[in-house]
């Protein structure tokens, strides 16, 4: 008996020996590699540090909470994907502002991007898109519309697509002022611009009159310089 309890014993020393060198509990937190932990919990080692690994099928994810504020949750959907959720679970609704899919898409403001990234909302850059190297830089126009200028005199014309323009005013034949939704950071803009009265014939020079931070008054004209009133009218504003 003597015998089985001292190799008992032998035992529980070695698992001791090797929890103490392993995990060690201080008042500052508990280090698992480490004598000195500087948080809560800290982790030391090279190599895979921590491993989540899910038992059954389901998500398996990490929770932060600010009281009073906010909950987070960060980790892996059954799927695959791996979610960044503004609840206190993997969300399935708006609450997801970051989504990295299984295939590799990034969703920003969507949980099913199609794209290698895909933003649901606007974007906001204070400097030029890059181009690959070796490729002209790229760049976007501040704001850009395509509208119906056939419409009555003294009314907003039909706008069939637009980005940050609000309305088109006409105020005389072949007269329209345009509205930027949010206006842009000064007058210094470059005006472009394409018209024809039935899309394919006809063509319509654009001419701006009047350039504001906040509207651009343009005229169309036939290439004799008459004042035309314009079906397709095409216009990009650039600075």
């Amino acid at each position: 008996m003597y015998k089985y309890s001292s190799i008992f014993a032998l035992c529980m020393a070695c698992a001791s020996a090797v929890y103490a060198q392993n995990i060690n509990v201080t008042s500052a937190g508990v280090g698992i590699g480490t004598t000195a932990p500087s948080g809560r919990l800290e982790v030391y080692g090279g190599g895979r540090s921590l491993f989540f690994n899910q038992a059954a099928a389901g998500d398996t994810y990490m929770l932060y909470h600010v009281p009073g504020v906010r909950w987070w949750s960060v980790g892996a959907k059954a799927n695959g994907d791996f979610w960044f959720s503004r609840s206190s679970t993997l969300s399935t609704d708006d609450l997801a502002p970051l989504v990295i899919t299984s295939p590799g898409n990034v969703g920003i403001g969507t949980s099913s991007p199609q794209e290698k990234l895909e933003v649901a909302g606007n974007i906001k850059v204070n400097s030029a898109v890059l181009a690959p190297a070796g490729a002209a830089p790229l760049f976007a126009a501040r704001a850009w519309v395509n509208f119906n200028g056939l419409g009555a005199i003294g009314t907003d014309q039909v706008i069939r697509a637009s980005g940050n323009v609000s309305r088109v005013y006409k105020s005389a034949n072949g007269t329209y002022t345009i509205y930027f939704t949010t206006a842009l950071p000064d007058d210094n803009i470059c005006v472009l611009g394409t018209g024809s009265h039935d899309g394919a014939n006809s063509g319509r020079m654009i001419n701006p009159m009047s350039i504001s931070a906040a509207q651009v008054q343009i005229q169309t004209r036939a290439g004799s310089g008459s004042l035309l009133n314009t079906e397709y009218v095409s216009v990009a504003f650039i600075r």
